[in-house]
């Protein structure tokens, strides 16, 4: 399997609530980039997150912040190792009702099959605004 299919296999299982079969693409030291690398007062979810269990504590954190709602690939494309997508996504905040609405990009790292590295960029100013 290719890079970008490990991505598509791994993003599908998370969309699908089957965490342990997406954490099982990973590598057990896998590094996870959401967001703002060092994180943001406002974002709990966005940091810097090494290893399989604190992936977990971060999709856990998403589903706190988020009503999740639509995310559209808009494009995809693999090379070697490396899986990049982009597309755009509207979830609501839980906390304030609001609509979060942004274009994202996906960079992953992809090796024997396993995620090294996962990094998702979003609009990171409409999330703070969306939290306020």
């Amino acid at each position: 399997m290719n890079a970008l299919d490990t991505l598509k296999q791994f993003l599908d299982h998370m969309f699908n609530g089957r965490m342990d079969q997406a954490l099982g693409l990973t590598d057990p030291e896998v590094e996870f980039i959401a967001g703002m690398a060092g994180g943001h007062p406002q974002v709990p979810l966005y940091g810097h997150y090494q290893g399989r269990e604190r992936v977990r504590l971060l999709f856990e954190r998403f589903g706190d912040c988020f009503i999740p709602g639509a995310f559209e690939v808009q494009g995809a494309l693999g090379d070697g190792e490396t899986a990049v997508m982009h597309g755009h996504l509207r979830h609501v905040v839980r906390s304030t009702g609001r609509a979060f609405d942004s274009d994202w990009a996906l960079v992953a790292l992809v090796r024997d099959g396993r995620l090294l590295r996962y990094q998702f960029h979003e609009d990171t100013a409409a999330l703070v605004a969306a939290l306020a």
